[in-house]
């Protein structure tokens, strides 16, 4: 079972690189993001620096899920 998970996991990785997204139909959405080059603060000197262009991954959970959490919220409240 954890070989299939871990299989499974390298799959979607490799899409999200390949595709720059991956769409899981009533879970939600991954998508790549870049982030530009800017300026940033070092918090333990203060000292100003610049923060290097990368890229990074967002998640956005589906309009289906967010119901289904909030109905089971609302059951469980009362």
């Amino acid at each position: 079972m954890r070989k299939f998970i871990d299989l499974t996991l390298a799959r979607m990785a490799d899409g999200i690189v390949h595709d720059g997204k991956l769409m899981l139909s009533g879970f939600g959405t991954f998508d790549v993001l870049s982030k530009g080059e800017r300026l940033g603060r070092n918090p333990r000197t203060g000292e100003d620096v610049m923060i290097t262009p990368r890229r990074t991954v967002s998640f956005s959970v589906s309009q289906g899920l967010k119901l289904k959490i909030n109905d089971n919220n609302e059951k469980a409240e009362k």
